[in-house]
This record gives C-alpha cells, structure tokens and sequence, in this order.
C-alpha cells in the first residue's frame, strides 16, 4: 500500500472514532437531562405528596420548629466538566499537482540547459529573442545524437532530447510524490494519536456521566421511597388530629 493511501486511511479512522465519542457524548447528556427532570419530578412529587401536608398537620398539633436556621432546598445542577476545545481534523493531498507543477518547472529547466549545452559544443550562438530556425533546430537536435556514437540524426536527437527531459521530469515528480506520502503517514499517525487522546477523555467524561447517571437514579428511587413514608405519616397525623379535636369537644 502506498503511504499516501495508508495515511488516507489514518484520517478516515481518525474521524470516525471522533464521530462515534462526540455522538456517544451527546447521547448521554440526552441522558442526563432526561434523569434530572425525572428527579425534579420526583421531589414536586414528593412535597404535593406527603411533605407540605404533614409539615402542615404538625403545625396544627402544635409541633413549630422554633430554630432560628433557614433550610434552604438543595437543588442538583448539573456542570459538566471544563471540555477539551473540539478536534479538528485534516484530510491529506497526495502532492500530485505540485509534483506535476515541479516536474514541468524542473523539465524546462532541463530542456533549457541541454540546449545551452548544445550550442556552446557547436559554437551557436542563440538569440532568446527571437525563434531559432529549422536550420539551427536540426543542428542542435542532430547533436544530440552524437553522444552515444551515432551520426548527427534529427530524429535521434529529438528523442533523446525528448527522453531526457521526460525522465528528469518523472524523477522529480515521483520524488516529490514520495516525499509528501512521507509527510502525509507521519502527519496522519500524530493526528491519529490526538485524536485518540481526545476520545480517551471524552471516554472518562463519558464514565463519570453514567456514574452520576446511577445517582441521580438512586436518589429518584429514594425520594419515591420517602412519598410513601410520608403519606403513611400524614395518615396518622389526620388520625392524631382527629382524635385531640374529639379530646378537645369532649372536655
């Protein structure tokens, strides 16, 4: 597998498990939310259901609290956690295109100095102002096949000239290519890393949420048990009135 097509795939992971924590994330502060409105509900319940009465019933048998402390009714808010500022990941380019634009750079540059070449071992003289005729493209083109011992041969010498910038050209592309993958592999496996840092937390975050997702339900449970302690107490109470008010008639 080529690196820039592995590095591809270390982005494409990188995401998807950062995907999956934020969604589970916002699954449970859906949770979360829904616990602590059944809690609220649970303590209107409880005060409608038994405990304003009962504090009432008291009152009226003579039981006031003469303490002087102001109970103040606890509320649960729920705050989670300072959070991680959201990752942000980055896909990868293969450097083709700037590969491409090197190797052309790179090809003229080639062509430019294989010419200049040329003319100095022929004696020409160019004029870079002007187009070289036929009759000096066929000199320099010919010369070019004397370097492997052939006759001065236009033919010949365009096509080593052509192949010689050709392969200049892929060279420096596929250097440039490989390069980049290079970078790309490393760039993706640190991306990789914070991005699995990042879900480790939201992990933890995750944890402590379901723990107090086990609380706030537990507490539920608990305040439901108290309502049916205190309706069972202010049944006795309406009985104990009841009983001090016939008393009371009586005498």
């Amino acid at each position: 597998m080529k690196k820039h097509d592995a590095a591809k795939l270390l982005v494409e992971k990188a995401k998807i498990i950062v995907q999956e924590a934020e969604e589970q994330m916002e699954e449970c502060k859906l949770l979360l939310s829904d616990d602590l409105k059944g809690y609220e509900e649970a303590k209107k319940a409880l005060k409608e259901g038994g405990l304003d009465e009962s504090e009432a019933l008291l009152l009226e048998l003579g039981y006031a609290d003469n303490s002087e402390e102001t109970i103040e009714e606890d509320s649960v808010v729920f705050e989670p956690k300072e959070d991680l500022e959201p990752i942000v990941l980055q896909d990868v380019s293969s450097g083709k295109f700037t590969g491409f634009l090197l190797s052309v750079l790179g090809g003229v540059g080639t062509l430019a100095g294989l010419v200049y070449l040329a003319t100095e071992k022929l004696g020409i003289t160019l004029d870079v102002t002007k187009i070289p005729t036929s009759d000096t493209m066929t000199t320099i083109l010919g010369w070019f096949s004397t370097l492997f011992g052939a006759a001065p041969d236009t033919f010949l010498g365009g096509a080593f000239l052509l192949f010689a910038v050709l392969a200049v050209m892929g060279i420096i592309y596929a250097i440039r290519v490989s390069i980049k993958g290079n970078k790309n592999l490393h760039f993706a496996t640190k991306q990789l890393e914070e991005a699995e840092a990042y879900t480790a937390h939201k992990g933890n975050c995750k944890e402590e949420m379901d723990r107090v997702d086990v609380h706030i339900h537990d507490a539920i449970a608990t305040l439901k048990t108290y309502q049916v302690l205190f309706n069972e107490q202010k049944g006795k109470l309406q009985r104990i009135l009841h009983i001090e008010g016939e008393k009371e008639e009586l005498s």
